[in-house]
């Protein structure tokens, strides 16, 4: 029986770009330096890897970004999970009733009243009003309008 190999489906270079987590510009560039670049069809982001040998090649030059990348987002759904876990309990702590405290009956501290001292005011003096002694007020001299004179304008010839 002959084997069928299925027909390589081109790949949107974005989709390679997030799973090998890296940058769309590096991997256009290893594919032309590497003599592929019949392997891209359309331009930027939303450009295809027609060619199987291509993706295969991008795969294995950046298989230590692909791990890398997996570890990290590993690691950070575990760190959701655990921030998730602590959400929950916090909000099943906050709906327990609270358990209200007994009230504890205080007793005032006896307190010893001391008598204020009582400052002695003195009798009011009578005092006697000081006599004012009345000043003339000044007379503003008015100074005398001064006319003007205009100055004389020479008057210059026009050519």
């Amino acid at each position: 029986m002959a084997t069928q190999t299925k027909k390589f489906k081109k790949v949107r270079l974005f989709k390679v770009s997030k799973e090998l987590n890296v940058a769309v510009d590096t991997l256009v560039d290893h594919l032309k330096a590497e003599g592929y670049e019949n392997a891209l069809a359309g331009k930027g982001l939303n450009a295809s890897i027609t060619d199987e040998e291509a993706y295969y090649e991008l795969l294995e030059e950046f298989a230590a970004d692909k791990a890398t990348a997996a570890r990290v987002r590993e690691k950070r759904a575990r760190r959701m999970a655990e921030l998730e876990q602590e959400r929950l309990e916090a909000e099943a702590v906050s709906e327990m009733p609270e358990a209200t405290p007994e009230p504890v009956a205080e007793t005032p501290e006896p307190v010893a009243e001391t008598p204020e001292p009582v400052a002695e005011t003195p009798e009011p003096v009578a005092e006697t009003p000081e006599p004012v002694a009345e000043t003339p007020e000044p007379v503003a001299e008015t100074p005398e309008p001064v006319a003007e004179t205009p100055e004389p304008v020479a008057e210059t010839p026009e050519p």
